[in-house]
């Protein structure tokens, strides 16, 4: 396993809306893959 190299917290992301072409939510995919046996 490769050692972890950043760490991030919500406190150390900021997020600045911008404009977007999705209609709907229903266009958006947030699934993630976090490992293959989870």
């Amino acid at each position: 396993m490769r050692p972890i190299k950043v760490g991030l917290s919500y406190n150390d992301v900021l997020l600045i809306p911008q404009f977007s072409d999705i209609r709907s939510r229903s266009e958006v995919d947030l699934s993630t893959k976090i490992a293959p046996d989870i």
